[in-house]
């Protein structure tokens, strides 16, 4: 998946979403959500910061919550920056 993240949120303590539209609830969002064993190695210090406004690319498989689609990460090779700000 490849997308502008528009807005953030959570801690890396608990889990970052990124989502694609500035309104999480907007019915076209689709979130990336970074759970805690993401934050390692040059992730390490990131937090919602780093990706908002910024073009990713991640990949792994899409999920649903609560009918809307999400990408759960764990392993930091899957999330690049491929545009900044």
């Amino acid at each position: 998946v490849e997308m502008r993240v528009q807005a953030t949120g959570g801690t890396p303590q608990k889990r970052v979403y990124l989502n694609s539209r500035k309104n999480f609830k907007d019915e076209e969002n689709f979130t990336i959500v970074l759970q805690p064993k993401f934050f390692t190695g040059k992730w390490e210090k990131a937090t919602g910061a780093t990706f908002l406004n910024k073009v990713v690319r991640v990949t792994g498989t899409v999920s649903a919550f609560k009918d809307a689609p999400q990408l759960l990460v764990e392993d930091p090779k899957q999330v690049e920056i491929l545009e900044k700000e």
